[in-house]
């Protein structure tokens, strides 16, 4: 059964829309190449501003009996294993080595912080000066992150203190500054991973998010410049948006990181192109059989998804679930299948012999033996690139050549 096509209020309202999106995209674009660079002196200065900023709004966030009281007890959970190190502490992969010493440390300044806690509240005043900077002192050497600390804040009642307003619009600003000035480096990874999914505008908004963490994380000491550094956390913040968003069966970012390493050798390997990557094209000699079957599962959800919404190769006007056959139960089973057989019997007449060996014998449309691009390789004595150059070529012919009356 067809259904009915979209009205033309309906065409123009998503063709607006469409041109819309365009307009906002070409004016984002504009507007980052508006703002000014930074120079390497400004650079430098703006991030030791940006540290020293973000060490006076931490100290300020401190201040707060409540916050302390919070932090005392997420490094006792901390020590007593409960929480994960590297979520709850602003850990690097070598620290994380010597995660006994760091659960040592949150114990023993776990115990000091519920000591200043303990006085704080029994005195009934506020922490004083030294209090605090003991405070402060504890939370760095215990590596808690700063992302915490502001949450609990946050959440306290001494979160309108003005003090604390203006220390974080000082740091805020500087940082933004700094993201702003990198913007260009975020649009520059983005459109690598334009045809991946997303939009265009969407990537650049994930690009900008990593850059502010990239802010928030910059150490001057490390000794390279903010772009350097900043380019990891872009790549990974517009990658987990690629995975997240790009598929309607979403897999973990590791499983699609394996596969895209996996693409990439075999490509290089066999220098063929990626389109139409077979999953025995991958190099998998070495794995288990338990883990190629948890990899072959990860490499078909990887691949691209035919929306039903998206238009037929003709000029009729119609999408890929007009051409759906509407449901018949009463409809005898031999008689379809025989009305299939001839309707791919027509569709290859238009193929060269070659072309129709090779379709018959790679989906096995005579024995209903289905066979890899090597098997059938190894039957017409050809490479199995040839064979993959030969399917694409004949199943772009049938799309080209098959209508919808005839899919039905």
């Amino acid at each position: 059964m067809i259904r009915p096509l979209s009205n033309r209020n309906e065409i123009a309202t998503a063709a607006s829309d469409a041109n819309a999106d365009v307009d906002i995209l070409r004016e984002t674009l504009l507007a980052i190449g508006r703002i000014p660079m930074l120079s390497a002196e400004e650079e430098e200065r703006l991030a030791h501003g940006i540290k020293l900023a973000q060490g006076r709004l931490r100290q300020c966030m401190l201040q707060s009996v409540e916050v302390v009281a919070q932090v005392a007890a997420l490094l006792e959970r901390v020590a007593a294993g409960e929480e994960r190190l590297d979520r709850m502490l602003d850990v690097t992969l070598a620290q994380l080595k010597g995660k006994q010493r760091l659960r040592a440390v949150a114990r023993m300044h776990a115990e000091t912080l519920r000591g200043i806690v303990h006085e704080s509240r029994e005195s009934g005043q506020g922490l004083s000066n030294r209090q605090v900077r003991k405070v402060q002192r504890l939370a760095d050497e215990a590596l808690v992150r700063t992302r915490l600390i502001e949450e609990y804040f946050a959440a306290s009642s001494d979160a309108c203190d003005k003090r604390c307003q203006l220390a974080r619009e000082r740091y805020e600003s500087l940082r933004n500054r700094m993201v702003a000035a990198n913007l260009r480096l975020a649009v520059s990874i983005a459109k690598k991973y334009q045809h991946a999914g997303v939009p265009l505008l969407d990537l650049i908004q994930e690009g900008s998010e990593g850059l502010i963490r990239a802010a928030e994380k910059f150490k001057p000491s490390l000794g390279f410049k903010f772009s350097t550094y900043s380019v990891w956390w872009i790549q990974q913040r517009i990658r987990s948006a690629v995975t997240e968003k790009s598929r309607l069966i979403r897999i973990g970012e590791a499983a699609a990181s394996r596969i895209r390493r996996m693409r990439a050798e075999a490509v290089e390997q066999q220098e063929t192109s990626p389109q139409g990557l077979a999953f025995e094209d991958l190099p998998l000699e070495s794995a288990s059989a338990s883990r190629r079957e948890e990899l072959r599962k990860s490499f078909y959800v990887c691949r691209d998804i035919l929306s039903l919404d998206s238009p037929l190769q003709t000029q009729s006007g119609l999408t890929h679930a007009d051409a759906l056959p509407a449901a018949c139960e009463d409809l005898d089973g031999a008689l379809i299948q025989g009305e299939q057989r001839q309707a791919i019997g027509r569709a290859l007449q238009g193929l060269t012999p070659r072309e129709c060996e090779v379709l018959r014998l790679r989906f096995g449309l005579e024995d209903g033996q289905e066979r890899n691009l090597a098997e059938v390789g190894r039957i017409l004595d050809i490479s199995r690139e040839r064979v993959r150059q030969i399917e694409q070529v004949s199943l772009k012919k049938l799309r080209l050549r098959l209508k919808p009356e005839e899919v039905n």
